[in-house]
């Protein structure tokens, strides 16, 4: 009985040590036919990987410049350029106008920047520009509505 599991035991180790690797890797196999051609995937929106925007950005005084060397003649010709005003309860598409409080806010658009200029002082509130390139369906047809901050961020995936 012994010598029966001794036999065992020693069958045992010799079948473990003798399943390792030994020599050199072969050589790569020949390349398998073409898979067949997948389903075609639905069209995305047009174009909304193109939009630009900025982070929320603050700003001192009664003017903001802000240089924005991706604001081509092209965009500005063919393309929309929008200003957002985030007053911490709101946010609001500019131009702006309050009769209420007598604020008065406007963008001016030029090649490699905007201004905005304003009656209300610009350090309480915080600005973003979004610019969609021509090509893109326009503010009704596309399901857009530039004026809803929200609505238009969640059509352009953009991160309110």
């Amino acid at each position: 009985m012994k010598t029966t599991l001794l036999l065992l035991a020693g069958l045992l180790m010799i079948s473990c040590f003798a399943c390792s690797k030994t020599g050199p890797e072969g050589p790569q196999g020949a390349q398998g036919p073409k898979g067949d051609k997948g389903a075609t995937g639905n069209q995305g929106n047009t174009g909304t990987a193109n939009v630009i925007y900025s982070p929320w950005k603050s700003f001192k005084g009664l003017v903001a410049q802000w240089p924005i060397p991706a604001l081509t003649r092209e965009l500005l010709d063919k393309g929309v350029t929008l200003v957002y005003a985030d007053f911490g309860s709101t946010v609001l598409l500019l131009p702006y106008a309050s009769n209420a409080g007598d604020i008065k806010m406007y963008p001016q658009f030029y090649v490699g920047g905007l201004n905005v200029v304003s009656n209300y002082p610009l350090d309480v509130i915080k600005l973003r520009y979004v610019i969609i390139p021509g090509g893109i369906a326009g503010r009704r047809a596309s399901g857009a509505d530039f004026s809803d901050y929200q609505a238009m961020c969640g059509y352009y995936h953009i991160q309110p």
